[in-house]
């Protein structure tokens, strides 16, 4: 538990420091909102427990691929970000569920 709440915290920091001007108590709606990226990060969930993240442009799109080719339903987490931001949103969320092929990394 501590793990996960240190890589959230260490997650939300990078994200805040990157715009934090008028940001509200912990950054993130105004960061997320001044953000002019357009992509997004979002996570499958299957009885409470977090299967699968990843990030896309086009939510949509990649819903309706998944859907048609795992046979699982996604939700966005986090909207507007940055391609890099949305990378180390993805890579900590990967870390924090234990997700992923070759140790968690996510592929460069």
């Amino acid at each position: 538990m501590k793990k996960w709440l240190y890589l959230i915290s260490l997650m939300l920091f990078f994200v805040a420091n990157t715009n934090a001007a008028n940001s509200d108590f912990l950054g993130v709606r105004e960061v997320v909102a001044a953000k002019t990226g357009g992509n997004i990060v979002y996570h499958s969930v299957e009885a409470g427990v977090t299967q699968y993240v990843g990030i896309t442009n086009n939510l949509a799109r990649r819903a309706a691929e998944h859907l048609g080719t795992k046979g699982i339903k996604i939700e966005p987490l986090m909207q507007g970000l940055t391609r890099s931001d949305a990378r180390a949103v993805e890579q900590a969320l990967i870390e924090i569920h234990g997700l992923g092929k070759n140790g968690g990394d996510i592929a460069q």
